[in-house]
């Protein structure tokens, strides 16, 4: 189904959605999902928390859409993995007097500075496990997120070892009502000689993406020949991730990008070879329609860095019961101008069932 195809007339709010919030955390990763209301409440998962020295844009935007520190309890807090620009911004949010009431990590081992997050944490909950696949957590009305991948184990039984932190990211699938959200922190879809000649990218990390999103059509979790309406890209459009393989069953009609502007010389984040060459779909190994990109922030200015998607700042999805989700953005972020208008915003598009 082709983008244009897929638009529909814009629709107020209606009781009964659920919704995204894409954070601006600059370069790292945090997402906010509310749940449906059911009497009144929203449950609440906090997937990764950014960076600890960007912690003030996390707990800054959380106050903007109503969740005071002194009576906020979140549900559910995921680390997807124990790299600092996923878990440092959790700290100060904790210190801040939020809580939470189950807290769920890859696995524990001791490094420095995601001790501390843990003792905040066991401060915090007695309630901390490690994410295993097939957990489902439940976010009323019919909403859930579920765990497909965590510690290199793979929803259905297989599993990889000898992983890098990157390749221990656990994966949720968040649904309701027909629409799908993935997102999987840092996670590699690696390369072959086959894969480098199509698209370009190179890395060394493995391919957990490839045997990932075929279990999930083995499982029936996902539809091959309807795929996913967003997928947050991992590892901040990086190279290691986004393979053909994993587009082409993913297919989905948003790719959103949490990406900083101030990153590290070597990052150059979000990657030319991933956003022109794998998201829209301009090589012959992908086989599917080009998704709308849009990232939090510009990147980095060069040659490797992509330039295509559309810089919007703090993105927020929201699912009705009705077939259709809508898409807004703040615009809000430190490099250049906002093209939340270039892109469409706000736009809404069709679920497709």
């Amino acid at each position: 189904m082709t983008l244009s195809a897929c638009l529909i007339a814009l629709i107020g709010p209606v009781y009964g959605q659920m919704t995204i919030h894409v954070i601006n955390v600059g370069q790292g990763n945090s997402v906010l999902v509310q749940g449906p209301p059911v009497n009144g409440v929203r449950k609440t998962i906090l997937f990764d928390g950014g960076k600890e020295e960007r912690s003030n844009e996390l707990t800054g935007y959380l106050r903007r859409i109503g969740y005071d520190p002194t009576v906020t309890t979140f549900d559910f807090m995921v680390v997807s993995h124990k790299d600092e620009d996923h878990y440092g911004g959790f700290i100060p949010l904790l210190n801040a007097g939020y809580d939470v009431d189950v807290y769920y990590h890859n696995s524990h081992s001791k490094k420095r500075g995601y001790d501390d997050l843990i003792d905040l944490v066991d401060a915090k909950t007695r309630n901390k496990y490690v994410m295993q696949p097939g957990y489902e957590l439940d976010l009323g009305g019919g909403a859930k997120a579920t765990c497909v991948i965590s510690d290199g184990k793979i929803i259905g039984g297989e599993s990889e070892a000898n992983l890098s932190e990157n390749d221990r990211s656990i994966g949720l699938l968040f649904e309701y009502k027909g629409f799908e959200f993935f997102s999987a922190g840092d996670l590699g879809g690696g390369d072959n000689a086959a894969e480098t000649r199509c698209t370009n990218r190179s890395t060394t990390q493995k391919d957990l993406e490839t045997p990932l999103v075929n279990a999930l059509v083995r499982q029936r979790v996902i539809e091959r020949d309807k795929g996913i309406e967003v997928l947050h890209v991992s590892h901040h459009g990086s190279e290691s991730s986004t393979n053909s393989t994993f587009m082409n069953i993913m297919s989905p009609q948003l790719a959103v990008i949490s990406v900083g502007q101030n990153q590290g010389w070597n990052y150059e984040h979000p990657r030319y070879d991933v956003v022109d060459r794998v998201l829209m779909s301009s090589v012959s190994c992908i086989d599917v329609e080009p998704a709308l990109v849009l990232q939090t922030e510009e990147g980095r200015e060069s040659g490797k860095t992509s330039f295509s998607g559309f810089a919007v700042g703090d993105i927020t999805i929201d699912v009705y019961g009705d077939g259709s989700y809508r898409i807004t953005s703040t615009g809000d972020f430190l490099g250049g101008s906002d093209e939340s208008r270039r892109a469409g915003l706000p736009l809404t598009l069709k679920i497709d069932e």
